[in-house]
């Protein structure tokens, strides 16, 4: 990417010295290149920046499916009934309790309490297990 800005920024510096060189009117040489390099480099800059944040949503959105189908899958009873929205929101809500500072006790208890279904409550082991799912994709 850097070489591609680089090559550009040269190129549309070349194309300026040698049209400058034809008035008193145009920006110096040095101006021009300033000019172009600096449009390359925001240029640059910004496909970058679109890239991370289209990888990191493609990245974000893995992380959710991975819970959804871990939970589904290992959890066939909790999961029953429920729609894959609302397992992403069991995600979402344990993960704020993690940002919030929660203990690892108290967020847990706050997940056994989102898992349980129709009175189907998450074992010890299930909750922990659930929580060691999502705390890495927080």
């Amino acid at each position: 990417m850097r070489i591609a800005a680089a090559a550009l920024a040269a190129s549309a510096t070349a194309l300026v010295l040698f049209v400058s060189g034809c008035s008193d009117d145009e920006p110096t040489a040095e101006e021009a290149a300033s000019s172009s390099a600096s449009a390359a480099a925001t240029s640059a800059r910004s496909a970058v920046e679109s890239l991370q944040n289209k990888a990191g949503d493609l990245l974000d959105q893995g992380k959710v499916n991975t819970f959804v189908l871990g939970f589904k899958a290992g959890y066939p009873s909790l999961a029953e009934g429920r729609s894959d929205e609302e397992i992403k929101q069991i995600l979402a809500d344990t993960c704020s309790d993690i940002s919030d500072g929660k203990s690892d006790d108290e967020a847990k208890a706050a997940l056994a309490e989102r898992v349980t279904n129709n009175g189907d409550k998450p074992s010890d082991m299930q909750t922990d297990t659930l929580y060691l799912l999502a705390k890495p994709l927080c």
